[in-house]
Parts: C-alpha cells; sequence; structure tokens
C-alpha cells in the first residue's frame, strides 16, 4: 500500500475597506460644513480574500465579483453594486433611527465571512448665532440681534455668524 498526503486547503480571511467610517443621510447640513472633518453620505467598499499558501499571502479582489454577498443587517443603508463598485449610503431615516449599522459580508463559493459596523449620524440641533465683528475681548458674550447701519458712518454693521451643528449617532 502507498502512502498518500492529504492538504486541507484552509478558508481565506476576508478584508474590508471602507472609504468612510461615518455616514450621514444625503442633504444633512453636517456634511456641507467646509470648517469641520468632512462627514460623507456615501463611502466605496472594496472586499477582499486573503489566501495563504507555504506562508505567502496572496489577496484577491473580491469587490466587483458576484459571489460577494453584501447586506446591512441592521436596514439603516442603502447598498448599492455597480461595475465601479460598492457604494453605501443611509437610507431616509430619523435621527432616532441613528447608530450602528452592521455591514456583513459573505460569498457563495467560499464558508468566510465578515461582518464590520459602520456609523450612521445625522445633525439633530442646529444653532446660530450673531456676534459683533470685529471681535474684541468678551464679544463671545454679545449677542446681536439685528444687522442695521451705523447711523454716524452709513455703513452697516458687522457681524460674526457663529453655527454650532450637534451630530449625533444614536
Amino acid at each position: 500500500l502507498g502512502h498518500v498526503d492529504v492538504h486541507l486547503e484552509t478558508q481565506p480571511q476576508v478584508e474590508l475597506q471602507l472609504s468612510a467610517p461615518v455616514l450621514v443621510p444625503e442633504g444633512d447640513i453636517s456634511s456641507l460644513d467646509p470648517y469641520s472633518p468632512k462627514l460623507h453620505t456615501s463611502a466605496q467598499l472594496q472586499v477582499y480574500l486573503l489566501y495563504t499558501h507555504n506562508g505567502q499571502v496572496s489577496r484577491q479582489n473580491m469587490t466587483k465579483d458576484q459571489r460577494t454577498i453584501v447586506s446591512d443587517t441592521s436596514n439603516r443603508l442603502n447598498i448599492t453594486k455597480t461595475a465601479e463598485g460598492i457604494f453605501l449610503s443611509v437610507r431616509k431615516l430619523k435621527p432616532a433611527n441613528t447608530g450602528l449599522a452592521t455591514l456583513s459580508v459573505k460569498f457563495s463559493h467560499v464558508t468566510s465571512q465578515k461582518s464590520q459596523n459602520i456609523t450612521v449620524a445625522a445633525t439633530t440641533v442646529a444653532r446660530t448665532l450673531l456676534l459683533p465683528y470685529p471681535i474684541y475681548p468678551g464679544s463671545d458674550q454679545q449677542r446681536v440681534n439685528t444687522v442695521s447701519r451705523l447711523a454716524s458712518l452709513q455703513e452697516w454693521r458687522l457681524v460674526l455668524l457663529n453655527l454650532s451643528l450637534l451630530v449625533q449617532a444614536g
């Protein structure tokens, strides 16, 4: 009788890459603020399978592969699979539906799978203040209620508009 070696191949690891870990709904004012960290209304998802053979790791891009199955178990995200890739956006929701969305990726040809959380946020409070301008010590404590002409100079009074947003995620 002969000797037979059987090598069972291990299942590949799954790697997920998101272009943005926090999403806000389309039209949310926080995505329009040029002076704060950018909050995105959509993100691109990249999906890879990592195979290890004889200590070498090879990486297979599965983003556009039809065998890649992506779902959102929290029902907070729209998932769009196109020829360019996989794109995520926030479903129309009320602030009460913000929080963590759980993205699940599995495949029809291997048992490997992976989940990843994405934060879904939304602006819940927008507050504006008119402050005197130019700024002087204590001006941040003063409020301007009307903008009018300065009688002696025939010029308009200058004000500083302060916009504060409260963005919540659950």
